[in-house]
């Protein structure tokens, strides 16, 4: 699957220059770009699950905090950081 997320990325990069989003806008890529390229395909399933299981706290009207790091997002997901005391994760949120 390495190369279908590489090229999947490079599509991403593509798509928010045309359209003007950051490439790290989370949800641009998830509300607008993602179900794009997924509906229809034998991704939506997995989109789907993605969405209720792991985003389902986050909105298209989400803010996402200064303290994101893009690379949680993109580089083997662990959890998302929601403030610099914690993040959300599959199982939940979690703080330190």
């Amino acid at each position: 699957m390495q190369m279908y997320w590489t090229q999947m990325w490079q599509r991403w990069q593509q798509y928010s220059y045309q359209v003007g989003y950051n490439q790290y806008d989370f949800g641009a890529f998830w509300y607008d770009f993602c179900p794009q390229e997924w509906y229809g395909s034998s991704f939506e399933p997995m989109y789907n699950y993605f969405d209720y299981n792991v985003y389902s706290w986050m909105t298209p009207q989400t803010q996402l905090s200064s303290y994101a790091d893009p690379y949680t997002f993109w580089q083997n997901y662990v959890g998302f950081p929601m403030d610099s005391y914690g993040y959300c994760a599959t199982g939940g949120c979690y703080y330190y």
